[in-house]
Order: C-alpha cells, then structure tokens, then sequence
C-alpha cells in the first residue's frame, strides 16, 4: 500500500494538554502513526526534556479521507465512521495502555515510558520519554562475543514480554532498540504486541515478510483464518523462531531458508570458515557443535519441536558465551534483585535509622525510642527494602513501626506471605489496619517479641500520605513510585510540612534520566537523597565494589568460606561472593548488624575508638546484661532474615533428621521444600539457660525418653531446641546414619552461634571504621628464622605492613633476604593475609615511618644489639604473643585513638588456617607420595590414645583383633561365567525400605545391575515403605551373597554401609559403617593364646572409657565365647586402632594441642621431618583446620 502521510516539519510546535513540543526531527512510519523526536519547552523557549511523539494517523486504502491541516489532521466523517479507522484508533489506545504496562519496573522496563495519551482538535497524541537508541538493523557487533550478547538480550527480552502474557508477531529489529548508555535493549514499538491469552481479529495482527515463522507464514496466505487458528499459532514459540533468524543473521549474515538449521554438519562448517580462531577448523570442538544444536533447535520448523522457553534459548547461549569467552551475561531480574539488595543494605549503613528515632509516647519519661518508617509506591523495589528492613534494623533494640501506604503496599506483603514463598512470615510481625485493629500477630514460638509492626495507612494520593505521616511521627520515608516526578513533588511537601525541631530523611526513586546520569548515592546527610537504581545493563552496580557495606560483607563471608576451605584464595572468596545473591544478602545483614549493635550498646559509631569500647563492654562482667540482650536480638535477626528468605522450621522434633542429614542443602533454591527447613528457627530470649548438668542428662538417656525430659527442664524453645538436636546426633551416630562425624556439630548449642557473630563486632569495626579506611597499621620484629613465630601475628593481624629486621649473622648460605621474603610472602598469601612483607637491615629502622607502626617483642635482640635496638624503636607501643593469649604493653604508645585503640580488637579476633600450613611454617615439608585423605584425630581422641598406647601389648592384641574383625566383614563371591535360562530369581522377606536406602544397598544393586550381574531389573521398597524385594541374579553365588546382605539389613538396621567392588573374577561387598558386631570363640583363630585374648579385651576396655575411641561398647562373655559389640568414634579411629603403625604419627600433635595454639586439631597433610627429625614419618590428611585464639592481657 502506498504511503502518502505527509510528516509534521522540524521546528513545528504543538500543544499537548499543558506542554509545548517542538518537533525536532522523524523518528520513523508506522501502521497507526507517524513517529518524532520533540523537545518539551518553558515559557521562555528552553528544553526541559526530550520526548518521543506519536501522531496517530493510520495507513488506511480509504486515505483521500484523512488530510494535513496545518499541524492537525482533517478526517472526513465517512473515514471516522470506517471499520479501519475505528480498529486502528483502538489499537493506538490500547498502544497505550500497553505501554503502561511494560514499562514499570515489575516487567524490567521493557517499553520506555509513556508520559501521556492525548486527543484534541488537531488529532491524537501518545508523548513517551526519549529513548536514546538506535535500531538493531543499525547495530553491527564486531566480534562473535558481542553478537552472543547481543542475541542473549533479545532472547531475554523476550523472554520478559512472555511472562507478562504478551507476544510480537510483527518480531523484527527494527522493533527493538539499542541504548548504549546504559547497554540495554528495549521494545520501540509497542504496536504489534499482543496478549496471546486472549483471542485476537486478524485485522490487529501484523507480520514481517521476513522476520516470520513457518506457521505464521502459512496462515498468513490463507483466505479465511478463524480466531482458532491464530490463538494455535501465535505462542511463544514464533517469537523465538524470529529470534532465531535474528541469530542466524548475526552470525552467518544471512536469511536462513526454511529448514535449513537442521543440516547441523553444514552449519558447523560454515561457523568454522567464518569464525576460526573460535571454533576451530574440524568443526568437531564442542562450541561449534552446541551452536549448531541452538540454532537447530530454535530454527525448527515444527513449532512442538522447536525452543519452548526464552530462559531456556537465554541458557543455551550463556552456556555458548561460557565456552567460548569464559564469561556469563547476568540476567535482568537476577541482576536487578543482586542491585536492589545492595542498594537497601548501603543506604541503611549510610543513613542510619537510628539517627532518626523518636519517644516512644507509650512510656513517657522512660527514655525508650521507636522508629517510625513509611513506605509507598509500587516500585519492586519494595520487596528489597523490606527483606532488608526487618532483619537489619531489629538490632536497634527498639520497636520498629513500618506504615506501609496505598493498595501497592500492601498487594506486596500479601504477595510476600503466601505460603510457598515465605510460609512463616506472617509469624514474624504484628499487622494493623487503618482503623487500628490487629489482623494478624506474631507467633511467640518463632520470635520473643514481633520483628516489626506493619500498619496499613490506606489510600496513596499525596494528602492521605500526608496526613498518615503527621498520624504515624515518621521521620524516614521511603517514596517508590513508578514515576520519579511524583516521588520528588511529594518529598517535597513532606519536607515542608515536617516538624522543625524534627529533622527527617526521604529516600526517593528519582527521574530515570536523572538517574542515568549520576547513578552515585547523594550526600546521605541531606534531607532527601535518590536511591540509584539505574545502573548500566550487564554489570553489578558499578557503586558496590569499593563501598564499605560491600567490602564489610566481603571479609565475613570469607571468614565463613575459610571455616571450611581453609587453602582458599582472596580472589575465590570474591568470586564465591558474588556469585550467589544469597551469598552478599547473608553477608551484607552480618556487616550491617555490626554498625546497629553498636548504637545499641549507647556507643557512637562515629567515636574512633567505638571498637575497643565496646569490646571492653562485652567482656565486662557488669555489663552481662546487655551482653545476653545483643545476643537475643541476633538471633532475632537472623530469624527474620532466613524466614524472609523462605526458610521454615520441623513440623516437629522427629523432622529435624530431614535438615541435619540431607544432602545438598541449598537456601537459595525455593523449589525444594525440603531443603528449606531450619530447627532453630524458634523463638529465643537472653540468659543461657541450658546448665552442665542438663547435658549430661539429655545425653544419657535413649531417644525415645528424650522429648519428655527436655519439655520438664522449662527451658527458652533454642535452649530446647539446642538439646534434641545434640540427642539426635548422638542417635544418628549411634545407628550409623549418613551424617559424618568428622563434620561440624550442626547446633550443639545454637547461642554459642549467636554470641560469636556478637563478639566478632569490634574486630570487624576496627578493620572497617565508618567515614573511611582504618588508619595505617605496621608490625616490625626482629626475624627469628622461623616463619611460625615470624609470620603468626602478622597473620592474626593482617597489618598493612611486616617489617622484619635481619639481625647481622641471621644470614645463611642457604637462604638470603630475598628467598626469606619470597617464602614467607608465599606462607602468607596462603593464608588469606594480604600483608605487604619487608626484609630489613637495623640500619634501616631510622627511615621507616611512625605512624601506626608496632613493636612485636616475640623476638628479642641479641645482648649486645639490645641498648641500639631499643634506641631505634623507642615510644613505640608494644605486644607480643604467649601461646594463644596476646599481651599488649599498655605503658608504651597512645592508646586512646586511632590505629592505638584499634590494634587490641584486631589481635583478639579468631582465625582458622590449614593445619599443613601450620605445619610447614614450623619445619615439616609436605610427602611426595599421595595418600588417601581421610579425617585426623580430635584433641580428645588423641588423649585417648596417648592412653591406649601405654601398654604396648594390649594396643598390639587390640589392633591384631580388630584388623581380624574387619577383614571377616568382607564377603567376596567368585564368578563362575555361568548362568542358567532364566538366572536365578530371588524373593526376600519383608523389609525396611529405610534400611535398604541408608545402608547403602540400593547403589549395591544398581552397579550389579549396571555389570549386568542381575537380569531383567529389580524391585525394592521405598524409604518408609515395608515390602518384599525381587531380583533374578545372572549367577547363584550373587543371588546367595545378595540374599544374605538384604537380611543382615533387615536385621540390623541402618547399621551398615555395604559398598561393592567388582572384578573380572569376583565381586567384593564390604561393610564401611562404624558399627562392629564380632564373636571370638573360646579359642580364637588369630590369637595364639589367652593372654592375648585377654590383652586385646584390656585394650577394648581401655579404648571404651567415656566413649573416646570405641562408643556403647559391649562384653558378653559365656563358655563358647565373647560377643563384642561397639561403634567407632570416627573413621580416622578406625584406622589408627586397626592398623598399628598409624597411632604413632598421630600423637606427634598433642604436644600442639597442650601448646593451646591448635583447637580441635585435625591434621592435614602428610609430611617428612627436616633436621634432627629427618626421615619419614606419615601424618594424616584432611581438608580440616586449626584454630587459633586468644584472649588480651595487659603486662
């Protein structure tokens, strides 16, 4: 059809309701419009924003009817009276509301912004804010990377259009756009879309005779199409094929024809000639092969067979992009939600809500506070704001009140609370209505006291905002509005109308184009700031890497990662970081708790030396009051944050096995209920309540008794909480679950837990004081020659700066300044320390610089160096360290502020490290040889066995028994070759579907069934169920062995862990458990005599005393022989009891145990003496730590 529109001149301008545009150029023709960029003017002729102006006038066969009238359109009465016209004018309306729609933030602003739809005399306008792209027809990416990117946006736009129910048949990149400030794509025209969830006239659909799917194109040449047929054919999926020819275009640079991706040999050759040094020349490297995959299958002419999902085609190519370049492109939403997070967690450490506190009138004169908080606005970020809210400001110790306004509020906490997203949630809060009534309270068995109280204020026009503001005291608003104009007029007139000996602080959304251009947090201290939440698309908020809050929650979650990695790096602790949003929320509550708890024990933030104050009030012992409340409102904290996080709690005690020994427990997926339970998820007050007693009590006692006992104690639900869960790991151990021993206690008590994340406080404000980095702080000592003692500090420190003194004749041919630095430099990169190490001559203590700089005493100077040496180092305050404790020379330098009163806090903290750097630093250099990891002996269990050894001959007879018993514990059948027709089927008893699964004999059948050792498959009960199990075996030795295994299970539940090996010849099946059973008759085979007999039961008894080697150990004695029957603290007990020459090494280390340097130790590599201790000797490996303490002491 021809078209003959003639176009509004540049410098036309019009008036639309109350603004004046001037025309500034042709933006573009569509089928409803004529498109422009305009320039919205003052009185006075100056440009206050750009905008984009849609003219309707539709391309129509009846066109004489419509003509230019100056800047307005004449339209003859028979043209407005036409079917087409009146359908197009609809259309363009619905353009509108389409628009609405797609461009707020809950769909990712994929439309840009409508400013108004307005008709008047001279025809009918749609005015949207200005864009600033370009058409992806007019964007070439360079490199195949950029195209990747480029095909991932559209897919995930998309994507995002279909999960608001919406489809584009006319898909074609003239109809998107590229706005490279802030490398986003975005829909330009928002004519074609549809909802394919209802029915659609042909006549408001339009195509692309390019841009087309196969469907679409056949029933586009048909005469007669039924809204049946357009609803089968317009599905997501057509969309997805357009973006496939968008794809192919980019990379091949051209149209595929119809078909044509299914020949994946020809594409695979043609994406190599293209692009060699990606995907090579053979066209059989596993790139070019997945990219032929993706484009085959988005290209499918089938649409039932081709890509269903845009997520799905947007993880293919992010899968590709991996492979290729080694990068991932962040999603939208997942990138918005990382962005929104850390927004809420940085505003609320920069503006404190404790400087806006009021009197609570509820007690007058007593001096209590309460934070008084609206919130309005549909924006989502609301949801972030609240998630971090509730958990972060309840450290105040004061009553938080959240005056949610308007209808969007409060669809948001309804949407909060349902049951699959967070069932717990309405448990943690009081809510109110706007009349005063409570709708719903806390549960007291989950919080001591509501998180927060939620009062629904009502309607969100300005004036009820207004006047619940006057209502509610508020002194903190936070304005989320969709549009920022309104958000910036109503701070405004709350700023105004605010109390004036009363100041407050209004967080607003902003303008977008404001906030594209500074996307920087305003001065927090004025009276209204911006909250940026505009970044650039691709990338985290650029503001994060740097800002206290991020950095804070940084160094904690590497603390956590080191409890457990000990040997990770500082690199893949930020990378561990950032990788998962629950990883930085978790993380960002800890740092933020830090700067709350502190205003909570009546100390400034902003006092230098806030953190040793408050280290000297928690360790006070007047001040244990406050000590037990700060402790109760962590845990009160970190129970808002798990259940607003979608945790849950047991159903009951019995439940709590499900969290303690299921495997995979991952927070951050919601998809599995299962795994987002916690039992101590209840309710806790200050005061320990559990006394030494109780323990041994609830301890000794069976499971089933245990319940009764703890609910008599009338302990707080933690403390309660805390016992079972210590009763049903002492079970689970003793009946051989699947929960290691070797792990940490998942709660032995939960409070311990919550005072270490307290008393981690000071350490952690030192380290990062507010308003800027702590002041410098260096260590110098003279060099011992031992990196143990030379490093140890520096490494429980982490200074800026380790200046070491090589005093003259400390030099050795071996070893000079530079190896000793590179060496020990190496000792401390190891160790996650990122202090810069010096090796210095005393010559050289003159030039080195004061400030912050400290005398370690662990070594001294030689007599005759010692009258130079502390001439050079005079005034300078002084430590050094005695074991685990830390002595600070508190008569040398100031101590009153800076780095002086931040230094005590810091060499107080904990730290855990590698016991083979340990090791390595003390002289022993690591075994060539591989050895099978597996876990070290506890301080306890090495005490034991110091003990057990004693008496040689015992320990011998004791390790000749039990290394017996265990071999008899492996059943090996030898395999004949021979099988009958049919094989030999087998139908046991009844069993225990529990047993079966735990003991391990399910993965028994199915690698027998994998070597084709049992036919025609198996059938067996599932855990809880009680069934017969049948198999038919290929040969009667298995089905024998097989039989006998399922029986011994059978009886002996869930103490066993049967685990197969099979040969060419045999198959081995061995039981692992820690479980033993034996018998040894009155003459036992293995033992010469009965003394030796009588040796290893000694030896047994001794092994048993208070379950430090062997548990519930038991000796029946009759005159055929001795039954025996015990359990094996751990398996490293295991073998050093079995294998004799294994208990020597591992007593090497209670001697660094007694030295309180090592806690818990558990050993880590095997090693080989150096010096007077040359040779080899074995020491056990694990991937466990040490742990080293302390606690200050004046001298």
């Amino acid at each position: 059809m021809k078209d003959s529109r003639i176009p509004l001149h540049p410098g036309t301008l019009l008036r639309i309701r109350d603004w004046i545009i001037r025309i500034d150029s042709q933006a573009g023709r569509g089928t409803t419009c004529l498109a422009y960029y305009g320039s919205v003017l003052d009185g006075e002729g100056q440009v206050l924003r750009l905008v984009v102006i849609k003219e309707f006038w539709p391309l129509l066969p009846e066109e004489k009817g419509i003509f230019r009238n100056g800047t307005g359109l004449q339209v003859t009465e028979e043209t407005r009276q036409s079917l087409r016209w009146q359908q197009r004018r609809d259309q363009f309306r619905a353009c509108f509301r389409r628009q609405q729609e797609l461009s707020v933030s809950a769909a990712m602003e994929i439309v840009v912004e409508p400013y108004m739809l307005e008709e008047n005399e001279n025809g009918l306008y749609l005015v949207s804010r200005m864009h600033d792209g370009v058409r992806l027809t007019d964007i070439v990416p360079a490199s195949l990377q950029e195209k990747l990117g480029m095909a991932i946006r559209l897919a995930e736009l998309m994507g995002l259009l279909h999960e608001a129910g919406y489809i584009m048949p006319d898909c074609k990149p003239d109809n998107f756009l590229w706005i490279d400030k802030i490398s986003r794509m975005t829909l330009f025209d928002a004519d074609s879309i549809l909802k394919y969830t209802v029915h659609v006239r042909q006549e408001a659909v339009y195509f692309d005779s390019v841009y087309i799917s196969p469907e679409i194109n056949r029933l586009r040449h048909a005469r007669n199409i039924g809204r049946e047929q357009l609803g089968r054919v317009l599905k997501p999926a057509s969309d997805l094929y357009c973006c496939g020819i968008y794809l192919f275009r980019l990379l091949l640079g051209r149209i595929p024809a119809p078909g044509e991706a299914g020949d994946p040999d020809r594409i695979r050759r043609e994406l190599c000639r293209l692009y060699p040094e990606s995907f090579g020349s053979s066209g059989r490297t596993q790139a070019v092969r997945k990219m032929a995959a993706i484009l085959k299958t988005v290209l499918e002419v089938n649409p039932f067979r081709r890509c269903q999902s845009a997520q799905t085609l947007v993880e293919e190519l992010n899968e590709e992009l991996d492979l290729l370049h080694y990068r991932r492109y962040q999603v939208r939403k997942k990138r918005a939600a990382a962005d929104f997070s850390y927004v809420s967690y940085d505003l609320l450490e920069k503006a404190p809500v404790c400087d806006y506190l009021t009197e609570d009138l509820r007690y007058p004169g007593t001096g209590r506070k309460r934070a008084d908080i609206l919130i309005t606005g549909g924006h989502v970020f609301g949801r972030s704001l609240l998630e971090t809210l509730i958990p972060g400001i309840v450290m105040l110790d004061t009553d938080i009140h959240l005056w949610l306004a308007g209808n969007d509020m409060e669809k948001l906490w309804t949407g909060m609370c349902r049951a699959r997203e967070n069932p717990l949630l309405p448990a943690l809060v009081r809510v109110v209505n706007s009349r005063g009534r409570i709708l719903s309270d806390y549960d007291p068995e989950i919080v001591s006291r509501p998180a927060a109280v939620l009062h629904f204020t009502g309607p969100d026009n300005d004036r009820a905002i207004l006047a619940a503001a006057a209502r509610s005291g508020a002194r903190i608003f936070f304005l989320l509005r969709e549009k920022g104009e309104e958000n910036e007029a109503l701070a405004e007139r709350i700023r105004q109308e605010a109390a004036p000996d009363k100041s407050v602080k209004i967080w607003v959304i902003g303008s977008k184009d404001a906030d594209l251009g500074n996307s920087a947090l305003e001065d927090p201290a004025s009276c209204i700031s911006r909250i940026p939440l505009y970044t650039r698309d691709g990338d985290y908020n650029e503001n994060r890497v740097g800002s206290r809050i991020y950095d804070m929650g940084a160094s904690i979650h590497g603390q956590y990662l080191r409890g457990s990695r000990p040997d990770i790096t500082e690199e893949e602790i930020l990378q561990d970081y950032a990788s998962s949003l629950y990883n930085i929320q978790s993380s960002e509550r800890s740092a933020l708790r830090a700067v709350y708890t502190l205003e909570s024990a009546g100390i400034s933030r902003h006092d230098p030396a806030a953190p040793s104050r408050f280290h000297q009030l928690l360790h006070d012992p007047a001040h244990a009051d406050l000590r037990e409340r700060l402790i109760a409102l962590e845990h009160l904290s970190w129970t808002a944050f798990m259940v607003l996080h979608g945790a849950n709690r047991p159903a009951d005690r019995e439940a709590i096995a499900a969290y303690a020994y299921k495997d995979g427990n991952n927070w951050q997926d919601r998809r599995d209920p299962d795994h987002r339970i916690h039992p101590c998820i209840c309710s806790s007050g200050p005061r320990r309540q559990i006394r030494t007693e109780y323990w041994d009590l609830v301890l000794n006692r069976p499971l089933a008794e245990t319940s009764r006992l703890i609910d008599g104690l009338g302990l707080d639900r933690l403390d309660a909480m805390s016992l079972w869960i210590a009763a049903v790991r002492r079970e689970a151990g003793r009946q051989g679950l699947t929960a290691p021993a070797d792990k940490a206690d998942l709660c032995h008590d939960f409070k311990d837990s919550d005072e270490d994340v307290i008393l981690a406080v000071p350490g952690l404000l030192a380290l990062f004081p507010p308003g800027g980095a702590r002041p410098a702080f260096r260590i110098l000592r003279i060099s011992s020659g031992s990196a143990y003692e030379d490093l140890l500090s520096s490494i429980r420190t982490g200074p800026d700066e380790l200046f070491l003194v090589r005093m003259p004749g400390a030099e050795s041919p071996e070893s000079g300044s530079d190896d000793l630095r590179d060496r020990y430099a190496g000792f401390l990169k190891e160790a996650g320390c990122r202090t810069a190490l010096r090796v210095i001559t005393p010559e050289a203590l003159e030039e080195l610089p004061q400030d912050g700089l400290y005398l370690d005493m662990g070594c001294r100077p030689a007599e005759g160096e010692r009258a130079l040496f502390r001439r050079l180092t005079a005034g300078l305050p002084a430590f050094h360290l005695e074991g685990g404790n830390c002595c600070m020379d508190t008569r040398a330098g100031d101590t009153a502020c800076g780095a002086g009163c931040a230094l005590p806090v810091i060499l107080n903290r904990k730290i855990c490290l590698p016991v083979s750097l340990l090791l390595r630093m003390q002289g022993y250099k690591p075994d060539s040889r591989d050895r099978e990891s597996f876990t070290g002996l506890t301080d306890r269990e090495t005490e034991a066995l110091r003990k057990l050894t004693a008496d040689r001959e015992a320990f011998t007879a004791l390790s000749g028994l039990l290394g017996q018993l265990e071999k008899d514990r492996i059943r090996r059948q030898p395999l004949t070759g021979v099988t009958p027709a049919g094989g030999f089927p087998v139908l046991t008893d009844f069993t225990d579907g529990t047993a079966f699964s735990h003991s391990g004999l399910d993965r028994v059948f199915a690698l027998l069934q994998n070597d084709d050792l049992l036919l025609e498959g198996y059938s067996y009960p599932a855990e809880g169920e009680y069934e017969r199990i049948s198999f038919t075996a290929r040969e009667e030795g298995v089905a024998r062995l097989l039989s006998g295994l399922v029986g011994l299970a059978g009886k002996e539940p869930l103490r066993h862990q049967f685990r197969v090996r099979i040969l060419q010849d045999s198959v081995s099946v061995a039981d692992h458990s820690l479980y033993m059973r034996g018998f040894l008759p009155s003459d036992p085979e293995g033992i010469s005599d009965h003394s030796g007999t009588a040796a290893a039961l000694a030896g047994l008894r001794e092994a048993g005393r208070e379950d430090s080697l062997l548990r519930d150990l038991r000796i029946l004695q009759s005159d055929t022989g001795t039954e025996i029957s015990f359990r094996y603290s751990s398996r490293s007990v295991r073998r050093v009891l079995c294998s004799g020459e294994d208990a020597e090494p591992a007593l090497r280390y209670t001697q660094a145990a007694e030295g309180r340097l090592y806690d818990d130790i558990r050993l880590a590599s095997d090693f080989t003496g150096e010096g007077k201790e040359a040779g080899r000797d074995r020491i056990f490996r694990t991937g466990l730590i040490a742990s080293v303490d302390g606690t200050l002491q004046a001298i």
